[in-house]
């Protein structure tokens, strides 16, 4: 299992601390987090992203990877070209993602 990011920092405060669940990417910051630490509001819920605030990692880490960071889901869909179904949670133009990407 490979830890979360949020679970390690937790860790060395109090040891004991034992992640549950199985580690997912977020989408907006490349780092894994655990289901204990997913967000659970807003357009972020159910589209792997995880609980920390993005814009204030975005600006402190820009600049190790302008392609793999991203403040919000808009500005991430904005940049894949892809426009965002909040109501459905899901990214529409996925496929041109693919598409750019195994070039």
């Amino acid at each position: 299992m490979t830890d979360c990011h949020v679970c390690l920092s937790m860790r060395t405060r109090k040891p004991s601390h034992v992640q549950e669940g199985l580690s997912k990417t977020c989408i907006l910051c490349c780092r894994l987090y655990c289901p204990n630490h997913a967000a659970t509001n807003g357009p972020a819920n159910d589209n792997n992203v995880c609980e920390i605030n993005h814009q204030t990692y975005y600006r402190n880490h820009r600049q190790q990877s302008k392609a793999d960071i991203f403040p919000s889901l808009s500005a991430r869909a904005e940049f894949y070209g892809t426009e965002l179904d909040v109501a459905g949670g899901r990214e529409k133009g996925a496929e041109k993602y693919r598409e750019a990407t195994n070039k």
